[in-house]
């Protein structure tokens, strides 16, 4: 499919969740082998984006020996790969907006500036520059997320996962955690459906 699906594994501990969400990636390396898969943990006491920004930054080859100027510069080139464009200003503010999502400092930047973090609007836009990559990402090669212990996820979390579920392109997301994963993931909307 060419939309985003949805899919949910709930199970208490030592269910084999986890090993589950592993064979699927397994599998998926097998069947098609053009499948980016990433993969998330939710950790009890993380923020909304810890699991995401975590995500994102393995997406982005970033290391935590990376210098700041380099990991700016590494995900300039990513955000216009994955865009398809040469419009410097698309790419300059998706590139500074990922990169405040993920913890990475870009000082004076212009596209930032005025943005209070606490009036939802930098939150706003960091989410709309989140689809705006990973869709062009996937328009490229599809991806399936996998998202470990989303029953520690934050509100805030799901909110990202909704974002995820409303992009136009092949991205699909499975979810794995302790009950009540699969009554909060019912409320996820899919535009391409639901897997079960």
């Amino acid at each position: 499919t060419r939309r985003p699906t949805r899919g949910a594994l709930e199970g208490g501990p030592g269910s084999g969740r986890t090993r589950l969400l592993f064979h699927a990636a397994e599998l998926a390396a097998r069947v098609a082998p053009n499948v980016r898969v990433l993969y998330g943990l939710c950790r009890e006491g993380d923020g909304p984006s810890a699991a995401f920004s975590r995500i994102l930054l393995e997406r982005l080859g970033v290391t935590p020996s990376s210098s700041p100027s380099l990991v700016r510069a590494q995900i300039a080139m990513f955000v216009g790969e994955a865009l398809e464009s040469a419009d410097a200003l698309a790419i300059g503010e998706t590139t500074h907006l990922l990169g405040t999502f993920a913890g990475v400092p870009f000082p004076d930047s212009p596209f930032l500036a005025g943005l209070d973090p606490l009036s939802g609007e930098l939150r706003k836009r960091q989410l709309g520059a989140l689809k705006r990559f990973f869709e062009g990402d996937a328009k490229k090669r599809p991806i399936l997320f996998l998202l470990d212990n989303v029953h520690h996820a934050e509100s805030g979390a799901w909110e990202i996962l909704e974002t995820f579920l409303s992009a136009e392109a092949p991205i699909v997301t499975v979810l794995a955690g302790e009950p009540p994963t699969a009554e909060r993931a019912e409320k996820l909307t899919a535009a391409g459906g639901v897997m079960t």
